[in-house]
């Protein structure tokens, strides 16, 4: 625990640490310093953070990471990048999400901004929407700036449907 108002400074440190990290404080550190903790969680998510199974048209995208080793500074809502992508089946969409922490020294983040999937023809990667072609998996890989060794991976699935696929033909009324 690093009480408010507190800082506590690595220097050159690699400090290893496991189970929970509660920061209130300020964790700094120079050149080669580092903070060694195991991320808790990935996983792509509803705006509540609660774990989604898969995705589909008109679907709101979230991704949550939990890692209590990227609060530096307990005093601040914090942010990191992450890439969500698609597989190829699904269109092969690629967007980058800023992520947020959900409150100061909570360690969780997750973007404020829902990534919209819509079902499309065409990709066009980087345009803050999630697009999919057709069934596939959506992924997303974190890797901890601070300790690049710490990194976890996530997929869930992607319903779309395929586009430009003729209608079935309704079914032949009764003789």
């Amino acid at each position: 625990t690093i009480a408010s108002g507190v800082a506590l400074d690595l220097g050159t440190t690699t400090l290893n640490a496991s189970g929970d990290i509660l920061n209130e404080g300020l964790i700094t550190s120079s050149t080669g310093a580092l903070l060694s903790h195991p991320i808790d969680y990935i996983r792509f998510s509803d705006s509540a953070g609660d774990l989604a199974s898969s995705f589909t048209d008109s679907d709101d995208l979230y991704i949550t990471v939990k890692d209590q080793g990227r609060n530096l500074d307990g005093a601040v809502a914090e942010t990191m990048f992450i890439t969500a992508t698609s597989t190829v089946p699904a269109g092969a969409d690629s967007e980058v999400l800023t992520l947020t922490e959900t409150a100061p020294s909570s360690g969780i983040f997750r973007n404020i901004s829902a990534l919209p999937v819509h079902t499309a023809s065409v990709v066009t990667t980087g345009n803050g929407t999630f697009e999919v072609m057709a069934d596939g998996q959506g992924r997303t890989t974190y890797i901890d700036a601070f300790d690049p060794a710490d990194s976890l991976s996530t997929s869930v699935d992607l319903v779309g449907e395929t586009i430009g696929a003729p209608p079935s033909d309704p079914p032949s009324p009764p003789i």
